[in-house]
């Protein structure tokens, strides 16, 4: 009886760790993704910084991207 206890408990532990290992591998995908987002609108910003000094800025011709 206490065998079947002791696997029965050490089997909740390793959902529970299962758990944990799905649950942090959710977070890092959705920061991953959120990186990738804010990576692009950065790159477009950068893009739209680099068009108006063109045009405000008409002897500025060397683009700067992601300095």
């Amino acid at each position: 009886m206490a065998v079947r206890k002791d696997l029965q408990t050490r089997q909740i532990q390793m959902i529970a760790e299962t758990e944990k290992f799905v649950n942090c591998e959710r977070r890092a995908y959705t920061a991953e993704r959120q990186m990738a987002a804010v990576q692009s609108n950065n790159a477009r910003l950068q893009l739209d910084i680099d068009k108006l000094r063109m045009k405000y800025e008409p002897g500025t011709t060397t683009l700067t991207l992601f300095s």
